[in-house]
């Protein structure tokens, strides 16, 4: 070999080794998989999802980016898994006991912390299972060019069901964007607003994103309609003056899962025969069920108000939109064809729609924090515990018994409740942040409440 070949070679080999030195080595399990069966998914994102035979969980939660994050060596915050079937032997063990952890028989799937800073819509963070691989965020171990650990930032990761396999899909710009992830027919994808008011489509089985809009001023994800829906100001540059004039009005925007080109559902720009004087500013409150509901606000024209339209239409002005509500409205939840909130003046949670008169639903002298709703039920924090109501059949507001399902409120303000196979997950602190649940059942004056802890104890 000739002494340039030889230079050649070994340079190779240096590449190659640098190349490997900054390669993360995320060589894990295989696991067992012996009580797998075709049980359905139930409850995707959270701290908890339930798939084929197995319950995924969150093992705790840490309170910062910085906690130590080394690949393999993380037990306390990772993502964890047991057989369904072992769930219930935590009530009969207690935690932190050997009888405990070989009853359960717990195992760490994806040993890096999950964590998110994104408090604006905690029921979008936590773990997802979509085609047999599990999504989670740990804090970035990314380098920036000084050297340092990116850890302000977030990794989208998936795994297999047995641990194998670990992926990094993408790095988030910042730990505390609202992500939705979503499957669809064309594959799996997560929609977000980037820190510089782009709209991305990521598809996370190959980690390719698409800038889809620019400039964006407010958003939100509808779950279960699988989009984003956003405003834009409307923005027209003078001719031959190199500046920008920025109209009274914004516009109304929706992105699908799996689709690059935005649709406009509606302007705010005055309707034709009217003056400029009817231009407002669409103010988005939510997404829900293929639905943007948003408010009117200080209109000079008396419009103020919740209203809702569908997302499915195309460049419509206000009147094709549908009055809820003559108020602006904050803390409001979508709910059928109208919505649920708390009259303070009346001390009733009222269920508010077109035309009708609101309901009462319960009466309530302290004022309830909604967290959600779901399959007809309320679920809400009062007195420093969870409860629920039902939304449908008929029950008298003055008398209704609300459901207390937990002593105590999640400790986590990233995460929210879970229901899963009639319980309720959340992250309580005792001396460490660890899943916790209790059993839902019936409402009962003077309920008492059994709360169980569902955790791998980290013997470090």
């Amino acid at each position: 070999m000739n002494k340039k070949r030889l230079l050649i070679f070994v340079l190779l080999v240096a590449l190659v080794m640098a190349l490997a030195a900054c390669s993360p080595d995320y060589k894990w399990g295989p696991l067992d998989t012996g009580a797998a069966d075709n049980s359905p998914l139930v409850s995707n994102g959270g701290s908890v999802v339930a798939y084929k035979g197995y319950i995924y969980f969150i093992n705790g939660t840490t309170s910062t980016y910085e906690a130590e994050n080394v690949f393999g060596e993380v037990v306390y915050g990772s993502v964890c898994r047991i057989a369904a079937s072992k769930l219930d032997s935590v009530k009969e063990n207690d935690f932190g006991t050997d009888e405990y952890a070989q009853a359960l028989g717990a195992e760490v799937l994806a040993p890096k912390a999950v964590f998110s800073s994104n408090t604006t819509d905690a029921r979008l963070n936590g773990i997802y299972i979509f085609n047999d691989r599990l999504y989670y965020t740990p804090p970035s171990d990314t380098l920036a060019s000084d050297g340092s650990v990116r850890n302000t930032m977030l990794d989208i990761m998936s795994v297999k069901l047995d641990g194998t396999d670990t992926k990094r899909v993408y790095t988030l710009g910042s730990n505390s964007l609202s992500v939705g992830m979503f499957e669809t027919d064309g594959g799996v994808f997560a929609l977000f607003v980037d820190g510089d008011a782009n709209l991305v489509s990521l598809n996370l089985e190959s980690g390719v994103e698409t800038k889809a809009d620019e400039k964006v001023t407010s958003s939100a994800l509808d779950v279960e309609n699988a989009s984003i829906v956003y405003t834009k100001d409307v923005v027209t540059e003078k001719e031959n003056q190199g500046t920008e004039t920025t109209a009274d009005y914004n516009e109304l925007y929706v992105l699908k899962a799996g689709q690059t080109a935005p649709s406009k559902i509606m302007t705010g720009q005055h309707a034709d025969g009217q003056d400029v004087s009817y231009d407002f500013d669409v103010s988005i409150a939510s997404a829900a069920n293929g639905f943007v509901y948003f408010n009117i606000s200080s209109d000079a024209h008396g419009r103020d108000g919740m209203y809702r339209i569908s997302q499915s239409v195309t460049d419509k002005r206000l009147a094709d939109a549908t009055l809820l509500y003559r108020n602006v409205l904050s803390g409001a939840s979508a709910y059928q064809d109208g919505f649920v909130y708390y009259n303070s003046t009346s001390k009733y949670i009222q269920f508010v729609k077109e035309g009708q008169a609101a309901k009462n639903l319960y009466y309530t002298e302290t004022s309830p924090t909604f967290k959600f709703i779901e399959e007809e039920t309320l679920y809400f924090e009062m007195d420093s515990a969870l409860w629920s109501i039902p939304l449908s059949g008929e029950t008298d507001a003055d008398t209704l018994l609300a459901n207390k399902l937990t002593d105590k409120v999640n400790a986590t303000s990233w995460l929210n409740y879970d229901i899963l196979d009639g319980k309720v997950f959340y992250m309580y602190t005792d001396d460490d942040v660890y899943l916790h649940f209790s059993e839902i059942g019936e409402a009962a004056k003077d309920k008492e409440i059994e709360t169980y802890v569902l955790a791998l104890a980290d013997e470090e």
